[in-house]
């Protein structure tokens, strides 16, 4: 069974929490943290990553519960990446990615999202969003479109259906593909979408698992 955690409590992003962030992080995830310029950017890419071990860490102790030996020292804290970007563990035996451990990583301004699991999955956390008429096209079908506009709420159905896809692309794999309109048209039977909408902190996360 995997886990997953949203995380809202933006305020603490400043200078002092990147500065003990810093030490936790691999050099990898070091080195992606301070190439971004703002600190809410750094905080995000760095509080992420303890979030992720921390989940790590709970999917352990259930795995070997359920009599899955999964290894936690095997992890060297590195990613590595197939061909469209999507991140794996890396395996300090194999220098490949750990088997049957997937996991997802997403921020905002609004939160940070991660998910591990033993099969694959994703996850896409977006603040509320209002679209131009350009942006619908690109990404929305005939009837997400009108969805959208026939809402009382079309910033918040637009963020809802499109942390939906972004959930979807990342649990397959496949990165942004030119496809977008018909990404939820029709639904892969063995995947289940779950989205939450936060009205009070303006923000939208869907999450994508296989189903048992």
């Amino acid at each position: 069974m995997g886990i997953f955690v949203v995380f809202d409590n933006m305020q603490m992003a400043g200078e002092e929490e990147i500065q003990r962030l810093l030490p936790l992080l691999s050099q990898q995830r070091r080195e992606r943290t301070l190439a971004y310029k703002y600190l809410l950017g750094q905080y995000c890419c760095a509080k992420s990553y303890e979030l992720l071990v921390q989940c790590i860490q709970k999917f352990s102790i259930d795995e070997k519960d359920r009599g899955v030996d999964f290894d936690l020292s095997d992890w060297t804290g590195e990613f590595v990446f197939n061909e469209h970007g999507k991140p794996f563990l890396q395996s300090r035996k194999s220098g490949v990615s750990i088997p049957n451990v997937e996991f997802n990583i997403s921020h905002c301004a609004k939160g940070i999202a991660v998910a591990i699991d033993n099969q694959s999955i994703g996850i896409d956390i977006e603040r509320f969003r209002e679209p131009s008429e350009g942006l619908l096209k690109r990404t929305m079908n005939v009837t997400e479109i009108n969805q959208i506009k026939s809402s009382p709420h079309p910033d918040v159905e637009f963020t809802r259906l499109w942390t939906r896809k972004e959930a979807l692309l990342k649990l397959e794999g496949t990165g942004i593909v030119d496809n977008l309109p018909q990404v939820l048209a029709p639904q892969n039977e063995k995947i289940t979408i779950h989205s939450h909408v936060d009205f009070e902190k303006r923000y939208v996360w869907s999450l994508a698992t296989m189903k048992e």
